[in-house]
């Protein structure tokens, strides 16, 4: 019997953009408190109005070869990320030539192969952008509907499909469909939660704040934004077992990042 470790405490990155150097200064504060590091995606091109610190393609490719190397750590695809896996067949706005010619000179499909698409730990369905429920059916048994999900994902791992619907951009994005794929759901007009699953994305990019969507005991869902100022670890921006359904989207330009500690979730400042 092959055994599954059980993470207890993993803390949860943004997207990234080549900013290596921020990067490492989060790593430094905060790996070695915890079990693994779950990366969100989005490595590639300098995305974020008023962000000075970015670092070249190099250092970002030579950073990721590293850190696939690492055990303890979990790297998720972003929509800039396939810009670069598939530049013929994929598009997305940033993507730079000179990075494309070095990517492809320098990455293998064994290096391809390593990253994921989605993830679940904790009680956590974790992917880039997130699950449409309209992707995943009409299941009523929530753990078959993470199942579902998760073996979307591994098919994409597994048997890589650039025309796949899963990684195409919806309405919002500039897109042919009505919603977004777990690289490009939307969450400002595209996201929506599913009764019994949390999940915990970047993509939807906001400087100032981190969002919840959350289904509360009544059903109703309701959306929540915390200011950098109001984000410290507060317990109550923790899942409670009262809400239906808790959902964060934490890209802040790596302003802030999200600890699952025996599934309770946090968020913290980077500061």
């Amino acid at each position: 019997m092959v055994s599954r470790q059980i993470y207890v405490k993993e803390l949860v990155i943004p997207d990234i953009h080549q900013r290596i150097s921020a990067l490492e200064r989060i790593l430094d504060r905060w790996e070695k408190e915890v079990d693994r590091v779950i990366f969100l995606g989005d490595y590639f091109d300098e995305k974020g109005a008023g962000l000075h610190d970015t670092d070249n393609a190099d250092t970002t490719i030579s950073w990721l070869l590293d850190s696939l190397k690492q055990t303890n750590r979990i790297h998720l695809l972003g929509n800039h990320d396939l810009s670069y896996r598939w530049p013929n067949g994929y598009s997305c706005s940033g993507r730079q030539d000179s990075t494309v010619h070095l990517v492809d000179s320098i990455f293998s499909e064994d290096d391809w192969s390593q990253f994921h698409y989605a993830i679940s730990t904790q009680g956590w369905l974790i992917s880039h952008a997130g699950f449409h429920p309209l992707f995943l059916g009409s299941l009523s048994d929530n753990e078959s509907l993470i199942d579902q999900a998760l073996t979307m994902a591994t098919s994409l791992q597994t048997s890589p499909d650039p025309e796949a619907e899963l990684l195409q951009a919806g309405a919002a994005r500039g897109g042919e469909l009505d919603f977004g794929g777990i690289v490009w759901l939307d969450w400002n007009y595209e996201f929506q939660p599913i009764e019994g699953i949390n999940q915990l994305v970047g993509h939807t990019f906001d400087p100032f704040q981190a969002r919840c969507m959350e289904i509360n005991d009544t059903g109703e869902v309701k959306r929540n934004d915390f200011s950098l100022d109001q984000i410290d670890g507060n317990d109550s921006q923790a899942f409670s077992d009262e809400r239906r359904s808790t959902n964060w989207c934490i890209d802040c330009g790596l302003n802030v990042v999200a600890i699952i500690e025996s599934g309770q979730l946090s968020l913290h400042a980077v500061g």
